[in-house]
């Protein structure tokens, strides 16, 4: 759990050097707000109860973390960007009712494109910061606004990602137009269906995603011979991720059939997933706990369970300490 360690003795207790122990640091306010999950906003999905505490028992200050911050200085952060609109943007609770539906009209408007970058091999599309996706969300509204209550630096900014997003939604010969127009009676907010059925959807992709992403990191082919082979042993395990979720397909997430995934209440179809998702990770060149090695039962069992939970949580840990944010875990629908 992300906590500080009590010191082991008082403040008057000295130490054989005749100095007073160190007090421990206290934890960066920003690693809390991190990990802070707006589970209470009207369209976010639940946490399934045994994926909730996962990322907050991620260690922030592990050994991996430590050697992540030396490679900084000379790598960039890799995973500080998204392919899709991160879903804390969605689930403020304090942002206004006109600024969401303008949010989520904007997002609605450009996920067919979206679709196109991610599956398309003609697409020159690259991933966007978190600012930088709130900046192409917020495009719609920003249009409505007057200009003189835009800064002119604000003005060239929003210009910048108008014009970058047209540029990679275009190529291939494909014309788009980036900014969702703005209906004569302004932006409704969706109906509550509409809004947690769209967020779910992209809870599920977002996972997918940064599983890949995390699986290309550390999938080992350094003992395979040939570059045929590599390609062909990457393939095989590109499948296997795919095969982890109901839908069997990247761009496409299905409500209908959460109780088939990972957040299914029922044991057995949940065991079956975590099974695959054990399969993937087991290649990896991370060191995994002993109880990773022997494959998850459909019966529900303490061992079982315990398999779950490490299982989980050496995923959240790893994705941390390689990219220096939480990941995106599945959710839950609601009952």
């Amino acid at each position: 759990m992300v906590t500080n360690a009590k010191a082991s003795s008082s403040s008057s207790s000295i130490d054989q050097a005749g100095k007073l122990p160190k007090k421990p640091k206290p934890m960066d306010p920003k690693a809390h707000n991190l990990f802070k999950d707006c589970t209470h906003a009207p369209y976010s999905p639940p946490l399934h109860p045994g994926w909730c505490a996962i990322n907050v028992e991620v260690k922030t200050n592990s050994v991996e973390e430590k050697r992540r911050l030396q490679r900084q200085r000379k790598e960039p952060l890799l995973a500080a960007k998204y392919m899709l609109p991160p879903p804390g943007l969605f689930l403020r609770d304090s942002l206004p009712d006109e600024h969401f539906s303008a949010l989520f009209a904007q997002y609605n408007h450009i996920f067919p494109a979206l679709v196109y970058c991610i599956t398309s091999q003609h697409s020159n599309a690259s991933a966007l910061s978190y600012q930088e996706w709130r900046d192409v969300l917020f495009l719609a509204r920003q249009r409505g606004t007057e200009e003189g209550q835009l800064t002119t630096h604000r003005q060239e900014a929003l210009a910048k990602t108008a014009a970058s997003l047209r540029d990679a939604l275009s190529s291939g010969g494909v014309q788009f137009e980036p900014i969702c127009p703005t209906p004569a009676g302004g932006f409704a907010l969706p109906s509550l269906e509409e809004g947690r059925d769209a967020i779910w959807c992209l809870f599920e992709l977002m996972f997918c995603f940064e599983l890949i992403m995390l699986d290309n990191h550390f999938q080992d082919t350094s003992d395979l011979p040939d570059a045929d082979k590599e390609a062909a042993a990457q393939e095989d395990q590109y499948a296997q991720i795919l095969d982890l979720f109901p839908e069997a397909q990247i761009i496409t997430a299905d409500a209908s059939r959460v109780h088939e995934g990972l957040c299914s209440m029922e044991w057995a179809p949940r065991a079956e997933r975590l099974e695959k998702l054990r399969r993937i990770m087991a290649v990896w060149r991370v060191e995994k706990p002993t109880i990773l090695k022997a494959p998850i039962g459909t019966r529900e069992s303490p061992q079982g369970l315990a398999q779950k939970r490490d299982l989980t949580l050496l995923y959240a840990q790893t994705f941390y300490d390689t990219f220096e944010r939480p990941t995106i875990l599945p959710r839950a629908w609601w009952t």
